[in-house]
C-alpha cells in the first residue's frame, strides 16, 4: 500500500522486455521489496547502487505506461507505507485502472492545471473533490465532465514530481480511489462477513 506523496524521482536506464530498470536515491530498498513506480506497484528483484530493478507482466504492461518509457525518462517512486506512517494522500494500491492522456495544461499563477481524457467506465468513480492517483500522486479532482478530468497542482507538486516534465499529449497513470469502487460495489451486493473478508477487511 502507498499513500501518493512522492518520495523521490528517479531515472530509466532500461525499460524493455518486461524488464525496468532505473536510478534510485533510496539506500534500504531490498530484493523483493515494493516500490511505486509511477503509481504503479512492482517488487524490485534487484537493488544496490543506487539502482533498481524490476519485472513487470504482460497485464501490468497493457494498462500502463510502463512500456513507452524509455532511457533517461523521469520517473515518480514511493516506497511502500509502513504501519506508522502518515497517511498524507490516501490509500494507493499500485493497481493502475488505465492511463490518461494529458489534454491540456494550464498555468494559473503559480498553480498548474492538468486536464486528462479518462476511460468512460471511470467516470463513475470520481466527483469534484474525490481523491484521484495521476503518476503516483495523490491528488484532489477539481472537475470531471464529459470524458475529461481536471486536477490543480500546487507548486510543491509540481517542482518535486516528474509531472514537471509532461506534456500535452502524453499518457499517465490513473488508479480511481479504492474506496469509492467498494461504495459503488456496495450498492449492488450485499455487506456480509464473507464479503467483508474476500476484500480483505478481516
Amino acid at each position: 500500500m502507498f499513500t501518493g506523496i512522492v518520495e523521490a524521482v528517479g531515472t530509466v536506464k532500461k525499460a524493455a522486455a518486461g524488464k525496468l530498470e532505473i536510478t534510485a536515491p533510496f539506500d534500504d530498498v531490498k530484493r523483493g521489496d515494493s516500490v511505486a513506480a509511477d503509481g504503479i506497484c512492482l517488487t524490485a528483484v534487484a537493488a544496490g547502487n543506487g539502482q533498481l530493478t524490476f519485472d513487470f507482466s504482460p497485464r501490468t504492461a497493457g494498462l500502463t505506461t510502463l512500456p513507452n518509457l524509455r532511457a533517461g525518462d523521469k520517473i515518480n517512486l514511493e516506497r511502500a507505507a509502513l504501519a506508522t506512517t502518515r497517511l498524507g494522500g490516501h490509500i494507493v494500491l499500485g493497481h493502475a485502472d488505465g492511463t490518461a492522456k494529458i489534454s491540456g495544461m494550464e498555468k494559473m499563477n503559480n498553480f498548474y492545471k492538468f486536464t486528462f481524457i479518462i476511460k468512460p467506465e471511470l467516470e463513475k468513480y470520481f466527483l469534484p473533490g474525490a481523491s484521484v492517483t495521476i503518476n503516483g500522486i495523490s491528488l484532489t479532482v477539481d472537475k470531471i465532465t464529459g470524458g475529461n478530468l481536471s486536477v490543480v497542482i500546487i507548486p510543491e507538486t509540481f517542482t518535486n514530481t516528474a509531472l514537471r516534465y509532461k506534456k500535452t499529449g502524453d499518457f499517465v497513470n490513473i488508479e480511481a480511489d479504492i474506496l469509492a469502487k467498494y461504495a459503488l460495489n456496495a450498492g449492488r451486493k450485499n455487506i456480509t462477513e464473507n464479503f467483508l473478508r474476500e476484500h480483505g477487511f478481516l
